[in-house]
């Protein structure tokens, strides 16, 4: 698990959509699929499925995407304070 992981499931799960997350992270849709999969086969857990034409979260998939977004603040705040020493 990286910190590109977490932004990428967090793109998709804003975006609801793979094309338009992939768009948004300037990366190819089938990179962005790619990675969400191997991330799902390495936590054992799918994180998406599909409803009505969109990508919505499962529950082990807003788990995760609560806890990207606390990791990824936690890592942004520190970079400030190092930004500002």
């Amino acid at each position: 698990m990286s910190l590109q992981s977490m932004e990428y499931v967090i793109a998709v799960s804003e975006e609801k959509s793979l094309s338009r997350a992939a768009e948004r992270l300037l990366i190819s849709q089938a990179a962005l699929s790619q990675h969400v999969k191997k991330l799902e086969t390495e936590l054992d857990a799918r994180l998406f499925e599909r409803q009505h034409g969109h990508l919505v979260l499962t529950d082990a998939g807003r788990v995760y995407v609560n806890g990207a977004r606390r990791v990824l603040d936690i890592y942004n705040r520190a970079l400030y304070q190092i930004y500002h020493m």
